[in-house]
């Protein structure tokens, strides 16, 4: 499937992933800010997942 036929929850559970592989690479390189900066944008992505799986669950 070409990427911009994913929803948008394929699209964020991706990039949950990516942002956790790049924050792991960040942290062994001792860049605080940009590791910092990387967890805000996992546990962002995290909540929207999270909602998503709450709505699912309201709807059944």
């Amino acid at each position: 499937m070409a990427p911009d036929q994913r929803s948008k929850i394929e699209k964020v559970r991706y990039l949950h992933g990516l942002l956790r592989e790049m924050k792991d690479i960040a942290d062994s390189e001792r860049m605080e800010f940009l590791s910092h900066l990387l967890e805000m944008a996992y546990v962002e992505s995290g909540d929207i997942l999270r909602a998503d799986n709450q709505m699912k669950v309201v709807r059944t």
